[in-house]
Formats: C-alpha cells, structure tokens, sequence
C-alpha cells in the first residue's frame, strides 16, 4: 500500500492518525556547516522514528524496501565518477542535486547549471509543483549504486589525443586557443606552433569556440599531430594519390548565364 504514497503530510495521518516528526533541512546560502549538519543528523532521528512507526501500524505486511536507504552515484561528462551519501528510495533526488553542485565541483554553482539524466532521460528538479511529481529513486526506478549523469549546461568535455591524453571542461563560447596552448606548453612541454589539431580530421586553429565545432556535452575527442608530420600527410610529393585523387575532381569554373 504504502509505495504508491506521494505526499508525506497525507499518508502520514491516513496510517497513524498524525504526522511523526516531520522537519525540513534548510539550506540557505549563509547557513554554516556545523548548523547544517546539525539539521541532518536531526532529521535521520526523525526517519527512524518514522520508520519504526510504521513498523508497528503494518506489521508483517511492512514492506522494508520502502524505507532501505541506497547509495546513489554521478558521472561528470569527463567520466569522473562521484558517490553520494546514503538516500531513502523516497526522498526526492533535489537534495542530492544541492549536495553535488555544492561539494562535488571545484566552486560551489546553482544547480540550474546542470543537467541530470539517468537511463538516458532527464531528470527534471522539481519539488512537486504545479501538478508535477517530485523525482526519487523509486519513481525512477534507480537502484543500489545506481548512476546518475550530470553535466554542466555551459561546458563541453574535449580529450586532446596524443601520446599522452588530456581531458578538460571547457566553456562552450570561449575560443580553443588557451587548452591548447596549456597543452603543448605543460603537458608536450613544446611550442603550439609545432602541433596541429584536428577535429574530426579537420584543422582546428584555435579562434573556434567548441559551439562553431560543433562539440556536443561529452566525448569530443581532438586529435594532436606533429605539423611536420600534418605538411607530409598532405603534400602531393610525399603522398602521389593526393594528386591523382584531385585530378578527378570536377574543378572548373561553371558559371550559369541568365537568358530571357
């Protein structure tokens, strides 16, 4: 019976009469940690209490995966992969979308700058407004180390591929030119003026921004080669074919002339 209840307040006086120990964590941004934490060992009190209260209304027909806690997990676009504490089945996944875009990133952001997804469907961060259900991980179907993916609504991951691999976030509207300048410089320890950067077997020169190339939100790999190399690739005396392969190609000037 009590899976398919959806408000806390309503099923809590449908079983026992009255509600048990309800509270809210809040979180606003000048509240301290010591506070909060506070907050939270006070409301884990109140759910066991809950829980037990239940126990007693159900009895035998307690169904204990209701209220089993599981641990659920993200995966950034760079694949980095970030465990949450533990989560009741039923409490809305919004406050585990507070927790990751406070602590899991390098400076604390809204969580309007993400984006979740699992099982390839978004997850939107309602709180059940407007008619709409709130988002947990029974509705949702996750599991135990069940995984989340989140990315940054903003950035792009890009691995630049060479002998050695380097794996960024990089803002979708900014120009490419800085990684790949910090590449060549503290990665190859050598000039950007010596490599070449292909996309998709396309010359990057750096002006582009990831949003001109194209890059989607993860998996965008830039390929590095010597420009020694890249000249030989494709010059005709090294490469002969390259010659006969443009000799086929159709490149004369066709102009259409308008005639009344």
């Amino acid at each position: 019976l009590h899976e398919q209840m959806d408000d806390y307040n309503f099923d809590m006086r449908n079983l026992l009469g009255h509600v048990v120990s309800l509270t809210t964590i809040m979180t606003s941004d000048d509240e301290d940690d010591v506070r909060r934490a506070v907050q939270e060992h006070e409301l884990c009190s109140r759910l066991r209490a809950t829980r037990e209260a239940v126990k007693q209304r159900f009895g035998h027909e307690y169904d204990d995966d209701v209220w089993n806690n599981i641990t659920v997990g993200f995966v950034d676009q760079l694949g980095v992969e970030f465990s949450f504490a533990e989560i009741n089945r039923r409490q809305p996944l919004s406050y585990c979308f507070r927790v990751y875009a406070t602590y899991a990133v390098e400076e604390e952001e809204s969580v309007d700058k993400f984006h979740f997804a699992f099982d390839g469907k978004t997850i939107n961060n309602e709180k059940g407004t407007n008619g709409k259900e709130v988002p947990t991980p029974m509705r949702l179907g996750i599991e135990h180390n069940g995984k989340i993916e989140v990315s940054h609504i903003e950035k792009v991951a890009i691995t630049i591929h060479y002998s050695r691999d380097n794996s960024f976030l990089w803002d979708k509207t900014s120009p490419m030119f800085d990684p790949f300048d910090h590449f060549a410089t503290n990665i190859l320890d050598t000039k950007c003026s010596k490599l070449v950067f292909l996309f998709r077997k396309e010359r990057v020169f750096g002006y582009e921004s990831p949003t001109a190339l194209g890059l989607k939100c993860r998996d965008n790999i830039i390929d590095v080669v010597d420009v020694e190399s890249y000249r030989c690739e494709n010059c005709v005396c090294c490469n002969p074919a390259l010659l006969s392969r443009n000799a086929n190609k159709d490149t004369t000037c066709k102009v259409t002339v308008a005639t009344n």
